[in-house]
């Protein structure tokens, strides 16, 4: 799990945790640099069975927020 409080790429400092669901967890996150929030969501690797479906699935999910 991500840390509050920590960097992520160098850019991304986490929040707060707004959800969780039974494969990822979503953190609020802000660009610093760009002075921007965005949503980050974490992955848990103990409930991915099937990478390939969880990789299409994130396509798919980050196709339609576009």
């Amino acid at each position: 799990m991500l840390k509050i409080g920590s960097l992520l790429d160098g850019k991304y400092k986490i929040l707060n945790k707004i959800g969780q669901g039974g494969m990822s967890v979503v953190y609020l996150a802000m660009n610093e640099k760009a002075n921007k929030q965005w949503a980050v969501k974490e992955l848990r690797r103990e409930k991915t069975q099937n990478y390939e479906m969880m990789k299409q699935s994130l396509i798919t999910e980050t196709n339609l927020l576009k």
